[in-house]
């Protein structure tokens, strides 16, 4: 059997994330829109740079709540721009996302949280927090529930808040919010299967779950 190879047309870091995109394309392109958001009937333009904003602070909500990196947080709820949000946040953060379809059931959405071990939700309804709520006492792991349609993002901003912010590792690449945690040790994920997706830049990111 021949065996060949070829140099790769594009050197990855080993600490390099998905995240990484979202910090240098606000550096780079500022006012470039990434996104269109429906904001009363009408769509409004999201810059680089309110992107990038957006993500920090979440990011910084999220280590103030206590997730540490190689924590699954999971989100609940449809495909919208604050899915996108959350999902750049956590893996700013140094979280692993744990997808759940909106119109899963209490029973599932239980097996999918106990399973991966979240410590965290976000969820998009009151619907959604019924659900969760059902099967609470079940997840002994799950510390926080954050409902989009309630405020839920923009009470975990005002927390990152009293994160503090630091100069950020390997050559600007990470966001200051995360610049205090420690990536080189994260927390080894649990054992077992798991419906989640890595922070990592080898990923797969077709489709909302971006699994790898």
């Amino acid at each position: 059997m021949h065996e060949y190879t070829a140099p790769g047309a594009v050197d990855i870091a080993d600490d390099a994330s998905l995240a990484d995109a979202v910090t240098e394309r606000a550096r780079s392109e500022p006012d470039a829109v990434l996104l269109r958001r429906r904001v009363a009937g009408t769509w409004q333009p999201v810059p680089a740079a309110e992107f990038a904003a957006r993500v920090a602070e979440l990011a910084a909500g999220l280590i103030a709540a206590g997730v540490r990196a190689g924590d699954r947080l999971a989100i609940l709820g449809r495909t919208r721009y604050e899915w996108t949000l959350v999902d750049y946040a956590a893996w700013t953060a140094g979280a692993v996302v744990v997808p759940i379809y909106e119109t899963s059931s209490a029973e599932q959405a239980r097996w999918i949280l106990g399973d991966s071990g979240a410590v965290g939700v976000v969820v998009e309804t009151a619907a959604h927090a019924e659900t969760v709520g059902a099967v609470r006492e079940h997840l002994p792991e799950l510390a926080q529930v954050w409902q989009i349609e309630a405020g839920g993002l923009d009470e975990l901003a005002r927390a990152g808040r009293s994160v503090r912010p630091a100069s950020s590792r390997g050559g600007g690449r990470r966001s200051a919010a995360t610049a205090s945690r420690p990536w080189s040790t994260p927390r080894a994920p649990p054992a077992g299967p798991r419906a989640a997706s890595s922070p990592t830049a080898t990923c797969s990111t077709s489709g909302r779950s971006r699994r790898c």
